[in-house]
Formats: structure tokens, sequence, C-alpha cells
């Protein structure tokens, strides 16, 4: 099938991505199967151009399970010992999806301009990693104008890598930047202000992803801020409520009070931060933002209906993926703006497990199926991709 918006996604191939890698499919269900006998892996056996529902199911439960990060927990998922991987290693690294590896990062293309880059977060040093590729690792990189982070009202991970404490975190800041982390103790108004806080939860320093995602800022363009002046516009947000999703009377979301953070550079790069709402997921979960929502406030807030908009989407390996969501959710609100969309990605941290990177799977298939259709003029939100 032709795409007739397949030019705006140049990296894209025409044949989908369980077709592109029905071989290494193959080669890796088998050895799943041979070495986790009774947990009914044969379901991944002999698929065709499209893997069956059984196969998804299975893959859903098992390579995802109840959190998709081990960080999260591995609860659900299949057993695969570190010292296991090496087998699996060689067949997961022909996995690709279009132009772009599961397993390897992929570089900006530096003879581009776009006009705005959107950085997924996660933890501190993805959030750090990401940005930087949007930079080809250069924080005077001028191809893109306009950068735009997105994070959340989600609490900061306290057993995380590099996020146990405020401490951690800025020694990590520090490390994965560069940046004089005793200057901007001292020059930052936000970092001074965070750090004068005593409390705990919501109210610690540095305490969900949107403070985190603005260190991450002001540490990577440490050089490129006017501390005397500080250049930033806080977007308020006058109307939300706090959130209550459990029994006890600790079980709720404070109030948001800043939807967007602006920084202007001194060469008049902008650099948004998006402090997307949490919202209500499954029943029983913690409310936080969703990539589907945070993308939804970031295009509503930063991208107008006249524009003519090239972009660029990042992430890091394993999970390519999420951009290719935001994606799907950015071409369905805003399709006649978009003229060019690219992806690109960091590197797979070292601490994250393989069964992570299988998760991609079912979750690339599945978005490869709605962004497929929203090139094609289709809705990307029908019952019938919801339910792959």
């Amino acid at each position: 099938m032709h795409y007739p918006s397949l030019e705006l996604t140049p990296w894209l191939h025409e044949e989908t991505f369980w077709q592109q890698n029905r071989g290494a499919f193959r080669d890796l269900f088998e050895l799943i199967a041979a070495q986790n006998p009774g947990t009914g892996a044969e379901l991944l056996l002999d698929q065709g151009e499209q893997p069956s529902p059984e196969a998804m199911k299975w893959m859903w439960q098992n390579f995802m399970g109840k959190q998709h990060g081990t960080m999260e927990g591995s609860d659900g998922k299949i057993s695969l010992p570190r010292e296991h991987e090496y087998m699996y290693w060689p067949i997961f690294n022909r996995v690709k999806y279009g132009d772009h590896h599961v397993t390897i990062p992929s570089t900006l293309d530096t003879s581009r301009e776009y006009t705005k880059a959107f950085v997924l977060s996660g933890t501190q040093q993805e959030n750090i990693d990401r940005l930087y590729a949007t930079l080809a690792h250069d924080t005077e990189s001028e191809n893109a104008r306009e950068i735009i982070m997105m994070s959340g009202q989600r609490l900061r991970g306290w057993g995380a890598p590099g996020e146990k404490s405020p401490e951690e975190l800025l020694r990590v800041t520090a490390q994965e930047t560069g940046c004089d982390i005793e200057a901007l103790r001292s020059t930052s108004p936000f970092v001074k202000a965070e750090l004068k806080k005593q409390g705990s939860g919501w109210d610690a320093p540095f305490a969900t992803e949107y403070t985190m995602c603005r260190l991450a800022v002001e540490a990577v363009f440490e050089k490129h801020i006017n501390w005397k002046e500080y250049p930033l516009e806080i977007t308020l947000d006058h109307v939300s409520e706090p959130l209550r999703f459990g029994e006890n009377e600790n079980d709720v979301i404070p109030a948001r009070n800043e939807a967007l953070a602006t920084y202007t550079l001194n060469d008049g790069r902008k650099i948004h931060v998006v402090n997307g709402k949490a919202i209500q997921r499954s029943p029983g979960a913690i409310p936080r933002p969703t990539s589907d929502s945070q993308t939804r406030e970031a295009v509503d807030l930063l991208i107008p209906h006249d524009s003519r908009e090239e972009i660029v989407i990042a992430s890091s390996i394993p999970h390519g993926r999420a951009a290719v969501d935001a994606l799907i959710r950015i071409l369905a609100m805003r399709n006649d703006t978009i003229r060019r969309a690219d992806l690109v990605t960091s590197k797979w941290l070292p601490w994250k497990e393989l069964i992570a990177g299988f998760g991609e799977i079912p979750a690339t298939h599945k978005a490869d199926a709605r962004l497929r259709a929203v090139l094609n003029g289709q809705d990307p939100d029908s019952p019938v991709l919801s339910c792959m």
C-alpha cells in the first residue's frame, strides 16, 4: 500500500515493522520458547504477515508485564537472567523500525533545520541524553530554534539510578552535563528555591519529573543563560484542582500550579519544559501523565494551527517507539502543519535490562499500524487499532 503522506517520514519503509523483522522475530521467538517451556511462549512460533491476536496478548503480558520498565518492577514478565542475555543480543540487534535500529542510537541530521525538537522525559540520565541528541551534542547547535521537553506531574523515582536524593540528582546532572554545579547552586533562582525546600513527597526538592527536566535544561545550557536577567517565563494553571485516587488521605496529586516554563537563551533560542498534568489511568494506578497526554498539551500550547513545522522527536533506545507514539498524536492534531518529521535516539543505559527491549516488539507493532493509519488519513485511535 502507498501512503500519500509518506514523504513526511522518509525513514519509514513500505514494509511494516512486522514484515521488516520477520526473520529476526522467528529466531528470537524460537529461542524464547526453548528457554521458557510451560509459559505458552510457543504461541509466538509460526507467525505470518501479522502476529496473531493470541501472540500479541502473550507479548503484552510477558514482555511488558504490569510495568514496562524493569526499574519499575518485573512482575508478570518472563524470566531473562542477565547471564543469559548474551544469547539474545545478536538476534535482537537485527531488529529495526524503518531506518532506525532498536538497539543502536541514531544521530541528528545536522544538515537540516527543524522548527521544533521534542524531547521525551524519563530518568535524569535519559532527560539529558535525549536533550543532547537533539543538539547533536553541541549546545550551540541551531538545528532547532525551539526545544520542547515533555515532562509532567510524576514523582521522582526514589529508587531510580541517579534519583535517590536531591544530592544524587545534582551529582548525576553535573556528571552527565559537565556543568559547574556549585555555580548553578548559587546563581540559579530555581535551583536555590528547590534546595530550600524541607518537605517530602511532592514538597521535596526536585520532587517531580518537571523539576528534574528544568534542572537538566539549566545544566545543559548553563553557559547560554543570562543568569543576571534570568529570562524565564512561567505559564500558570489557574484552574487545576487536586486529583484524589485512593481512599487514604495521602492518595492525592496536588493541583498543578505551573503548566509550562520557557527559557530564552542568549542567542534567542527557546527551551520549553511542559509540566504535563497528571491524569487518571487504569483503576488503582497512581495518576500521572502519559506520553499521549503530554503530547496533547505540548501541541496545544506550542504548535499554532497555521504554522508550518519540520520537527524531530528524541527518545532513547530501546524506547524509540515512544517517539513514534508522540508523532502519531502530533499528526492527528496538526496534520496540516507538519512538513517533515524525523526521529533521533540516544544510548541504551547500562542498567536497563534486555527484557525492557522485548516490550517494544508488540508496542512498536501497534504504533506502526497507528502511524500508517494517520499517514493515510485514517483515525489512529479507532477501536480496532486500540485493541491490538
